[in-house]
């Protein structure tokens, strides 16, 4: 388990960079994500985090966690708008957002709190 996640990782940098690019940044976090699936126990956790860390690197990450209308922590139902990055209650969505669970949002939390970057 420990390898595939590991290879996973190394997939998802090698597709998405060049050949002969060298980057210090995406490198030392590959290596730290490599090193954390090796010996923290939860792979999964682990591969998870270096996703969220990476897509950060690339200028993607995700500002805010509260809603995005009201500011208000989201406690009931979870909204989620892609090309914006942003999150809204069930009270705030005006439709043009996509549900996703209560897991995933909780996992987005945990691993925004935990970085390994």
């Amino acid at each position: 388990v420990k390898y595939y996640t590991s290879a996973c990782a190394v997939d998802v940098v090698n597709v998405a960079t060049q050949n002969d690019e060298p980057d210090v940044k995406l490198f030392t976090l590959l290596l730290s994500a490599v090193k954390d699936i090796c010996y923290n126990g939860d792979e999964k956790k682990s591969l998870a985090t270096f996703l969220y860390n990476f897509i950060e690197l690339l200028g993607y990450g995700i500002e805010n966690l509260n809603c995005a209308y009201c500011g208000e922590d989201i406690l009931g139902r979870v909204f989620f708008r892609v090309k914006d990055a942003e999150f809204r209650c069930e009270n705030c969505n005006d439709g043009s957002f996509i549900e996703i669970t209560k897991e995933t949002y909780h996992a987005l939390k945990v691993i925004k709190n935990n970085k390994i970057l």
